[in-house]
């Protein structure tokens, strides 16, 4: 009989342990469901703005700067190389506009010597200095029948014109002598038909047969004091000329055709 009073209240006790149970289960799970979420939440909120603030911070301005940075050297490389052209090309060239390649050399005592002009002629001043020597002289024949020079400059360096150096150049009209030659050799201007004026330079002593032979242009040539040997026939065919030397000046019939001019200077008295 006491047995079965206390079964229902056993029964009972076991039935508010199990609600008790299910329920802090209930109650913890909710709070672990909390907990989870606002991990969860507070995860996701620290990481966002995180790889948000790297990502603005350091990707687009570190591009923009190379990008930069690369313009600004392509810019100097590109000036600097331009810049080394001009002047390889202005050292290349000499301050005439010709060009070192137009002579043809020859070494020579103390230089060179020039063996043949190859340039396009126009007016040519010839350079003292040419692919690093020291020209001293032009070579018999270097601009022989060269019709397109138009006149010519000797530099000081040079003491030597080799004979018919400039024969047949029918454009020629004015040559300038360096005043270190001292003689003129054989048909050094024959035959340059458009020459009007030559002027021998102070410290010639010699000028050799034909060497203005049939400059049909020639009209004026000035002798200097320094001279004392002229062959008859230097001037042969020059129809037009007067020729000036030491203070008395000589007409082509003189010169041509007379004795007077040629004793004078040759001291044929």
């Amino acid at each position: 009989m006491n047995k079965m009073k206390k079964l229902p209240a056993i029964l009972l006790c076991a039935a508010m342990l199990t609600l008790t149970a299910c329920s802090d289960s209930e109650t913890t799970g909710d709070n672990n469901s909390t907990n989870n979420s606002t991990r969860s939440s507070s995860s996701a909120d620290s990481s966002k703005p995180a790889d948000s603030s790297k990502s603005d911070d350091t990707s687009v301005p570190e591009s923009s700067s190379d990008s930069e940075n690369s313009t600004d050297n392509s810019s100097e490389v590109s000036s600097d190389n331009s810049g080394n052209s001009e002047s390889n090309s202005s050292e290349a060239s000499n301050n005439n506009g010709t060009s070192d390649k137009d002579y043809q050399l020859m070494s020579a005592e103390g230089g060179a010597t020039i063996y043949k002009y190859k340039g396009a002629g126009g007016d040519v001043v010839i350079p003292s200095t040419i692919q690093g020597y020291k020209i001293v002289g032009i070579s018999a024949y270097a601009f022989d029948s060269c019709e397109t020079i138009t006149s010519v400059v000797i530099p000081d360096s040079v003491t030597s014109i080799g004979n018919g150096a400039f024969t047949k150049c029918p454009a020629l009209k004015s040559v300038t002598l360096p005043s270190t030659v001292t003689y003129i050799d054989k048909h050094t201007f024959y035959k340059c038909t458009a020459l009007t004026e030559i002027v021998i330079p102070e410290g010639v002593t010699e000028i050799d047969r034909n060497a203005f032979y049939d400059c049909s242009a020639l009209e004026k040539a000035t002798l200097p004091d320094s001279l004392t040997k002229i062959s008859e026939t230097v001037f042969k065919g020059c129809d037009k000329l007067v020729v000036t030397y030491k203070g008395k000046t000589y007409d082509f019939t003189v010169v041509n055709q007379d004795t007077l001019f040629y004793n004078a200077v040759n001291g044929w008295f």
